[in-house]
């Protein structure tokens, strides 16, 4: 499998590679399969807590998997309950991804 972002880029510069115009338009296409798997996740009662490119990998068939999950936590347990990096929690995680993996402003969605 491989991973959107192998590089563990930073946001800003994932969003300004110059070489990524072919891949935003594939990655435009991939963000449904990402709502999906979110809300696959929560119907399961599973909060990921960290769902960034680096933790999303692509598999030969062209499936997304999503990966990492040692932040993970069940809906209402404090995030001081959770592993997690100190001060973060991306409630607006889709809207990030967007940001990341088109290159658009988060305004316009």
């Amino acid at each position: 499998m491989n991973k959107i972002n192998p590089g563990h880029l930073n946001k800003f510069t994932f969003i300004l590679l110059e070489d990524r115009t072919a891949a935003r338009k594939k990655a435009a296409c991939y963000l449904p399969g990402i709502k999906e798997g979110s809300r696959h996740l929560h119907a399961y009662s599973c909060n990921h807590n960290n769902l960034n490119p680096a933790n999303i990998m692509i598999s030969e068939d062209d499936i997304l998997v999503i990966i990492d999950f040692n932040t993970s936590s069940a809906p209402g347990i404090g995030l001081d309950k959770v592993k997690r990096t100190y001060r973060y929690n991306n409630f607006d995680a889709l809207a990030e991804l967007r940001v990341w993996l088109t290159g658009s402003s988060p305004a316009e969605f």
